[in-house]
């Protein structure tokens, strides 16, 4: 799993939003601070999204104006949580 892969996808079965997954974790922080930007607030986007083609041998204008665009994946950072606990020598 990695970003250009999740953008990949995402684009393909035409998610906009997309979470992070566990951000917590140390190395998968830090290719999230490598790898994405901030886009709108609370959002980021895979750097250089501008200089990239989208699955056309030509960019669009709004690449080359470098504005970004509504077709681009967003990130959100997401953490997971976990609900399992012992008690009385039992995992709930």
């Amino acid at each position: 799993m990695d970003l250009e892969n999740l953008d990949k996808w995402a684009k393909i079965k035409g998610i906009k939003v997309l979470g992070t997954s566990d951000f917590t974790h140390p190395a998968w922080f830090k290719e999230l601070r490598e790898k994405l930007e901030p886009a709108e607030a609370g959002l980021y986007r895979l750097r250089n999204q501008s200089t990239k083609t989208k699955f056309s041998a030509r960019p669009s204008p709004q690449f080359i104006e470098g504005s970004g665009s509504k077709d681009e994946t967003r990130f959100i950072l997401t953490a997971e949580i976990s609900c399992i606990y012992s008690k009385n020598n039992r995992t709930r």
